[in-house]
Order: C-alpha cells, then sequence, then structure tokens
C-alpha cells in the first residue's frame, strides 16, 4: 500500500449519527471485518455507542445493543477476529475485554486484572488491542506497556 500523498483517494463517507459533540468522548475505535465487508466504530461513553457500518451496502448502519456493553464503563478498543467471526471490545476503565458474537451476543470475556490469564498485576490502561494470524492477543497500556496473550481456538 503507498499512502503517500496523492495515492490515496476518498470511495465514501458516512456520517455517524450520536457521535456529535463529543469533547473527546467520541470516536475511540475501529475494527474492520474484510470478509463480509464491514466497519465498526465505537464511541467512547456518555453514552457508549459501537455501529456497524456495511460497506457493500452504501453505509446501512445498525448500532450494538446497549445492553450488551451496560457491563463496562467505557469503550477504549475494538478488533474483529475473523475466525471467530466476533468483535472484541476493550475497556480501559473496566478492566475487560468482551467478545461479542455476530449475533451481538457476549461469548466470553477476558478481565485484566491481577490472577486472569496469568497477570501478576492489572492492566493499567488499556488503549490498544490488535489479534495476529496465530491467534495471539496484543495489548497496548499507558504509559509506555506491550502485553502478548496466546490462546488456543477451539472448535466444536
Amino acid at each position: 500500500m503507498d499512502i503517500q500523498r496523492g495515492a490515496m483517494q476518498i470511495i465514501s463517507m458516512v456520517k455517524l449519527e450520536g457521535y456529535d459533540k463529543a469533547k473527546n468522548k467520541g470516536l475511540e475505535g475501529t475494527a474492520w471485518d474484510a470478509k463480509n465487508e464491514r466497519l465498526y466504530a465505537a464511541k467512547e461513553r456518555k453514552p457508549i455507542m459501537i455501529k456497524e457500518v456495511e460497506m457493500s451496502k452504501n453505509g446501512i448502519t445498525r448500532a450494538l445493543p446497549s445492553a450488551i456493553t451496560a457491563s463496562v464503563s467505557d469503550v477504549s478498543g475494538l478488533e474483529y477476529h475473523a475466525p471467530t467471526d466476533s468483535l472484541l471490545v476493550l475497556s480501559d476503565e473496566s478492566k475487560m475485554i468482551l467478545e461479542v458474537s455476530s449475533e451481538w451476543r457476549v461469548r466470553d470475556r477476558l478481565f485484566l486484572t491481577a490472577e486472569w490469564a496469568g497477570l501478576r498485576d492489572d492492566i493499567p490502561q488499556p488503549e490498544g488491542i490488535a489479534m495476529d494470524n496465530e491467534n495471539n492477543l496484543y495489548i497496548v497500556s499507558e504509559p509506555n506497556l506491550f502485553y502478548k496473550f496466546s490462546c488456543d481456538i477451539q472448535n466444536d
């Protein structure tokens, strides 16, 4: 990919309703589902909002039900995990990752606190999330911490 000046051109823009007038409480994370051409965008808080934008359908959107995010105080990052067709929702204040299915049900939770997933201490201020093709989970945390978790995916 070449992102130098002039090489990229905008092909579409979608205005997401409900994200207006947010003073540092606006868009906080995005994730991309390549197979289904869906973009997910999260509003950090007050209220938490996660929208799915179907790019192949001219930006048709649907909002994640607020009941899904009721267990977290904020959203600080998103990651789409293709093998399980799940959206991972990272919360800094709740120190938690929600795994949300494509039917928008909470499949699982990973707590980013001491004694969970081998952690000795809580992860302070987790702000970014990513996964690789080998199912490793990466979390970045302020001020300057980087975590790598390994997991096994079991397909029933």
